[in-house]
């Protein structure tokens, strides 16, 4: 429907979209469990889009949980959890969605639906991952990991990303989402090694004009925001 043109419905039948084939640029963005979508389609959506011309770019905000090597305490529980629910998933006959290539290079059906190993390992869609480090998932509250262990492997997790090639922002404000809250978009910042201070907003910008964007604050023992972080009042 996107790809032709999408027409209102009959209460909006004069509002058409141009047909999505014809964008110079996509931002595919999602936030919380909607970062998961945005993981396991970026490279479809790329490639359907391939044959226009049209560049496609990930935005995942929030929702990310730290693989289990990086929670060392919990990396058991973790891994059952996670076969657990992809069992139960298939038991109801409807099993999600996963990234094609990660589908085909033999890895555990379950870990395809581990949206962390998926954009670390198989997603070539430039992405750009936001997660607070104080920001404890459910998945990872569910296995008894603490927010001291959670904002360790947190700040692992985004260097992984970083290493792969993707843009990261890592603020320690215990802030679930940002994009769509102002005051977390273009307000609060983190600052980077340097002292300079980013808002999330401008981090994006740079990583979209093709610089390298890595800008996380540091885990913090106790409670409490990290040093880098302006985290509001």
């Amino acid at each position: 429907m996107l790809l032709a043109g999408a027409v209102g419905d009959g209460t909006t039948a004069d509002v058409r979209l141009p047909p999505l084939s014809d964008a110079a640029v996509v931002f595919f963005s999602g936030t919380s469990a909607g970062s998961d979508g945005v993981i396991a389609h970026a490279d479809d959506l790329s490639a359907r889009l391939a044959p226009y011309g049209t560049r496609v770019v990930a935005i995942a905000d929030a929702q990310h949980t730290p693989p289990a090597d990086l929670l060392p305490d919990h990396a058991d529980a973790l891994e059952a959890a996670q076969v657990a629910r992809w069992d139960s998933l298939v038991a109801s006959g409807t099993p999600p969605y996963v990234d094609a290539s990660c589908a085909a290079s033999g890895a555990a059906p379950w870990q395809c639906y581990d949206l962390t190993y998926v954009l670390t390992e198989h997603v070539t869609t430039p992405a750009f991952v936001r997660q607070d480090l104080r920001d404890v998932t459910d998945q990872a509250e569910k296995v008894g990991v603490t927010e001291d262990e959670f904002e360790v492997g947190a700040a692992g997790m985004l260097d992984r990303f970083a290493a792969r090639g993707h843009g990261v922002y890592g603020p320690n404000c215990a802030q679930h989402v940002a994009l769509e809250v102002t005051d977390w978009w273009r307000v609060h910042t983190v600052a980077d090694g340097a002292g300079t201070a980013w808002t999330l907003q401008d981090a994006v910008q740079a990583w979209f004009d093709g610089g390298t964007v890595a800008v996380r604050d540091e885990p913090v023992v106790g409670p409490g925001s990290g040093p880098a972080s302006d985290c509001g009042p």
